[in-house]
């Protein structure tokens, strides 16, 4: 490199400041990309040379071990040279040292990136508890603003029959029920975290029972969500459970009905149960004898093994605990649905205990044709491509979540050919002996590989927009900046794209629209159009958020299993 060139002189501190403010901020992914873009032009790490590195510092890192946020990519970046205070002024000469330097701070500004995404994971998981829960919940601050809330709870404030907010703050219908909230609340905030300050109170009252709410009120711990001006170190939060006994809406989870082979009366007698009624309510309300209500509850008891109401009602808040594993018939092949945001997939259950999601569309009596999605996608993306042609020709499209995709359970796969087992535990189930099978982009590679495995089943192959790995520096130059960047990162540094695949969806799902934008412009005119439709780019963000359900480190994987031995040849494909 040669340093009075200007157009090969590569901006170290433009990319040092932009990997650690992309590390804190994700949004600014596309400015780190395009200068990256020169920066994996410069590496000159041979694969195996990095797989000696990684063998020797081995033992360096067993101290590490026990951290529960190390990854592999400190195996890479510890044994490069550790340079602690490094003299920038004659990196353009040294491309091996740019390389050192720039992937140390890597490590730095990755660790600091992690973190953030274990944070940001860890208040997903906790939203989707709360989500999950049968009961209405809000987290609020001193001023009784919301800081978090589940989806009974927001139900019950769009309604704004007995809640609602006003400036993001809760007020009630009575101005003295509102100030009593508020008063207890601000008192609650200055109290200690303990059962000892806990309140209950009667926020809306009528004469009919089942228009009531009752407020249960406790401190909690929390961090503040404002700016600085706001910030009240002193203070606790106030988490406000909300109950509404008969007019609040419990259903049974499915894996309860399911496991306990409950009929859809027992199912709706023992939601009735949970809410408070009694068997003469109960009669009422289903239009049946009070003897029908408790020859229903008997055989609720019977099957779930309990002798007492209030059992049931408890053991079915507290959920079935042991007896899931006890049941046979949930081990393999078996289906239920399940929501993944606007609509529902159908679920197949491994024999190694994982989850596998579909989707299906088209002809239900149709040809059968297994739909494999692409690196940003999920299911979703047949509806934008085929989803109707399929009904009109007569082909039964069936759409899976690869591991780690939508709501599919992860798996560990050292090749692609690990992913065939799953496609073929799926058309065993489905009871499919031949089907052809469709690849889009990156699915493609998959779907390469159960046409090579599954060569007696499988009777067409279709690849749509798919390559074949990057193998020279022609086939690189005929690639966007963006592909590659992400191949040539997968092929010579596999550590560092699944931690930069991680913020790069982070940055995406945060602001779609630069994304777009930022993606239009690496594309043909003609494909570049295709954006400027709603329904295609709404398409796009809302397969990336399917596909990122789950996090993100899978899409960087595949990019690496693309750039690594597929084991075995597509040129032996029938």
């Amino acid at each position: 490199m040669d340093p009075q060139n200007n157009n090969d002189t590569i901006d170290v501190h433009r990319i040092i400041g932009l990997i650690y403010s992309t590390a804190v901020d994700p949004e600014q992914w596309p400015d780190l990309l395009n200068a990256l873009a020169g920066f994996v032009d410069s590496l000159n790490l041979q694969p195996d040379a990095l797989e000696q590195n990684l063998n020797d510092s081995s033992s360096r890192l067993s101290d590490d071990a026990s951290d529960p946020n190390a990854t592999s990519l400190s195996s890479v970046l510890l044994s490069l040279p550790q340079l602690d205070q490094p003299d920038t002024s004659s990196l353009v000469t040294h491309p091996d040292t740019i390389s050192s330097i720039l992937l140390t701070h890597f490590r730095n500004a990755l660790n600091v990136s992690q973190r953030l995404v274990a944070y940001e994971e860890q208040n997903e998981m906790v939203s989707s508890l709360l989500d999950r829960l049968p009961v209405a919940i809000l987290v609020v601050d001193a001023n009784c603003r919301i800081v978090q809330s589940n989806n009974l709870a927001r139900k019950i404030l769009q309604t704004g029959e007995l809640l609602h907010t006003e400036d993001n703050r809760i007020v009630t219908r009575l101005e003295d029920t509102t100030a009593l909230l508020q008063e207890t609340v601000k008192h609650l905030s200055h109290s200690a975290p303990t059962e000892l300050h806990d309140r209950m109170l009667m926020l809306e009252e009528s004469h009919e029972n089942s228009d009531s709410l009752m407020a249960y009120l406790s401190p909690i711990k929390g961090v503040s969500d404002y700016s600085l001006d706001h910030l009240q170190p002193d203070h606790s939060h106030v988490a406000i459970l909300i109950s509404r006994p008969k007019s609040q809406p419990f259903v049974l989870p499915q894996s309860f009905v399911d496991l306990y082979k409950l009929t859809r009366k027992e199912s709706e007698i023992a939601s009735l149960l949970i809410r408070g009624y009694n068997v003469l309510e109960i009669s009422e309300n289903q239009f049946i004898s009070d003897h029908t209500v408790r020859s229903h509850i008997k055989a609720l008891l019977n099957k779930t093994g309990l002798k007492r109401q209030s059992d049931l009602i408890r053991f079915v808040l507290s959920g079935p605990g042991e007896g899931m594993s006890k049941e046979p018939g949930l081990i393999s092949n078996t289906f239920s649905r399940m929501g993944e945001g606007d609509e529902e997939v159908q679920t197949l259950q491994l024999a190694d205990g994982r989850l596998l999601t579909f989707h299906e569309y088209g002809d239900p009596n149709g040809k059968p044709l297994i739909f494999l999605h692409s690196v940003r996608g999920c299911h979703i993306e047949i509806d934008t491509l085929i989803g109707n042609a399929a009904s009109e020709l007569g082909i039964r499209v069936i759409a899976p979540n690869r591991p780690g995709y939508g709501l599919s359970d992860p798996k560990k796969m050292e090749t692609v050919l690990d992913y065939v087992d799953d496609i073929q535990a799926l058309a065993d189930a489905l009871g499919l002996q031949h089907f052809s099978v469709a690849g889009y982009v990156l699915g493609g590679l998959f779907a390469k590989a159960i046409a090579h495995r599954l060569p007696e089943r499988v009777e067409r192959l279709l690849l749509i927009s798919c390559g074949v790995r990057a193998e020279t520096e022609e086939d690189y130059a005929g690639m966007i900046p963006l592909y590659k960047m992400s191949n040539k990162l997968a092929r010579e540094l596999p550590q560092v794209i699944r931690m930069l695949s991680m913020i790069m969806v982070r940055g995406m799902l945060r602001n779609p629209q630069r994304f777009l934008e930022q993606f239009a412009t690496q594309l043909e005119p003609e494909e570049a159009k295709l954006f400027e439709s709603a329904h295609f780019s709404t398409s796009i963000i809302k397969g990336l958020q399917h596909a990122a359900v789950q996090g993100s480190s899978h899409i960087g994987r595949e990019v690496v299993l693309l750039n690594q031995p597929w084991g075995f040849d597509p040129a032996e494909i029938k």
